[in-house]
């Protein structure tokens, strides 16, 4: 019987930079980094954008990786993988043109070309289209990478949902907080919403404060008619108003309060308690077109 040659998935620097843990969502296999992508992620790493801090997340990882063992022989992961940043083999013949900004996607290719001619399987994973095309004249096998980021970084939520008893629902601190509590691994400031079994309208919302103690979230007085109008607005605003919690993160798509209830919070602690004398707010500067913006100077001028 013929041996079925060694499959090996050679990442684009786009698929990194879409998922950080990319090198790590394929088991008991091969995979390669070309040499060309650490220098594409070496121009990136100072960007303040989302891109920069993918970019730097990977190369953080591969520090950690480096200290197993080379990367260039192969280092084992957890999950049976073998990760290797590889080289390009000059003598391989590479028929497309390189101009421009096509120089690091070819030599990407030129480098799955060298791991094919050694008689590995070879799939060339790509955000980019049209790296896809190219690799199949080439007669290179190409896909996309489908996983999604946000599962991967298995996002902490800040909170959780529990069916209750109606009845039970009416008690101060119900038993199923406390139960929870003991048999269930709780974050300091994570929340808990209990909901009634037969009417998920009628909720409470808990949050832990570590041990047995729990606080009962209710909707704080503003000076302004302007309630939570969910359990998660309600969940923000009841941290954003805790002098004892000193920064608050809110992740979530467009349109769903994060600034307005962070603007509220802070409009009512400097305007209506007086805590505070003023408030700051910072945006980064990344723009929606080609520049970043009308103010006068270079980049560095205007950050």
């Amino acid at each position: 019987m013929q041996e079925t040659p060694k499959k090996v998935y050679i990442l684009d620097t786009n698929v990194l930079i879409h998922d950080p843990q990319s090198m790590l969502s394929f088991e008991r296999t091969l995979v390669g980094i070309p040499a060309v992508v650490l220098e594409e992620l070496d121009k990136f790493k100072g960007e303040a954008s989302d891109r920069g801090s993918s970019a730097r997340e990977v190369i953080r990882q591969l520090d950690n990786l480096r200290l197993r063992g080379s990367l260039r022989e192969g280092v084992k992961l957890d999950n049976e993988t073998i990760l290797r940043v590889l080289f390009a083999d000059p003598k391989v013949d590479l028929t497309l043109p390189t101009i421009g900004s096509n120089l690091g996607d070819n030599e990407i290719l030129r480098t799955a070309l060298s791991m094919q001619s050694q008689g590995y399987q070879v799939i060339f994973v790509s955000k980019d289209i049209n790296a896809r095309v190219k690799a199949d004249v080439l007669n290179l096998r190409a896909e996309d990478y489908l996983k999604g980021r946000v599962a991967e970084y298995g996002v902490y939520k800040g909170w959780r949902s529990e069916n209750i008893a109606a009845g039970d629902l009416r008690k101060d601190f119900p038993d199923l907080l406390y139960q929870i509590a003991a048999e269930e691994k709780l974050y300091t400031n994570e929340f808990i919403e209990l909901a009634s079994s037969n009417n998920p309208s009628n909720y409470r919302l808990f949050r832990y404060l570590g041990g047995n103690q729990f606080k009962m979230v209710d909707s704080p007085a503003l000076a302004w008619p302007l309630p939570a109008r969910n359990p998660q607005q309600l969940m923000a605003l009841d941290l954003l108003l805790d002098d004892e919690i000193k920064m608050v993160s809110l992740i979530g798509p467009a349109g769903t309060g994060k600034t307005f209830l962070a603007l509220l919070a802070g409009l009512h602690q400097v305007l209506s308690r007086d805590i505070y004398n003023k408030m700051l707010i910072s945006r980064p500067v990344i723009p929606l077109g080609p520049d970043i913006g009308y103010l006068p100077g270079d980049v560095q001028e205007k950050l």
